[in-house]
């Protein structure tokens, strides 16, 4: 069960249990991770590393600005739930503890750099998604076989045709692939009079 690393909190998950504690692990930037091994305040072993398994150890949520949390995550939004458990990249903890250290603002202005970029692009797929489909399909008739040599000429690259004469024997898939093509704007039909 996780313990708070700060040597001053006697906090566990066995003691707050009831309560809305989290433990949030030691991040993996360097800078950062030295940053909240300092905010524990316990003294360096003779090697110089810290007295405590970075890997497994953990800082609990009463160490951290409510600031210093994302205020809303995809899935929070999804359920509707508005709890802040999630700490946004560049947060220190700074409360009750036995060495104040200064926040990594740098990081605090990406992460929210990213996060605002991540919802327009989120919104914009969702606005398009909401469109209406106004592709036709593509079905190839005997007629259009028979048509093929007159009028209309297809503007078809290289590879298509080599991979069409490769690929005789799968005509029909190919005729889907043209339609498909044609449908997207990479094939052009151009009328030769």
């Amino acid at each position: 069960m996780p313990q708070c690393a700060v040597a001053t909190c006697r906090n566990s998950h066995r003691r707050t249990r009831k309560q809305s504690v989290r433990y949030h692990r030691f991040p993996h930037n360097t800078e950062l991770r030295e940053s909240w091994v300092r905010a524990c305040g316990r003294a360096p072993l003779a090697n110089g590393e810290p007295p405590f398994n970075i890997k497994t150890a953990r800082i609990c949520s009463r160490h951290f600005l409510e600031e210093f949390y994302e205020d809303e995550s995809r899935e929070q939004i999804m359920q509707g739930n508005q709890k802040r458990n999630r700490l946004r990249l560049g947060a220190v903890p700074t409360i009750d503890v036995p060495v104040l250290v200064e926040p990594c603002f740098k990081l605090l202005r990406e992460t929210d750099k990213k996060r605002s970029a991540t919802r327009v692009k989120i919104s914009n797929i969702m606005t398009i998604s909401n469109r209406p489909d106004t592709r036709q399909p593509c079905k190839r008739t005997h007629e259009d076989e028979e048509d093929e040599g007159s009028s209309e000429t297809k503007t078809v690259s290289p590879v298509i045709k080599e991979r069409a004469e490769r690929n005789q024997k799968k005509r029909p898939k190919l005729d889907q692939q043209e339609c498909f093509l044609l449908a997207i704007g990479l094939v052009h039909v151009s009328n030769v009079w």
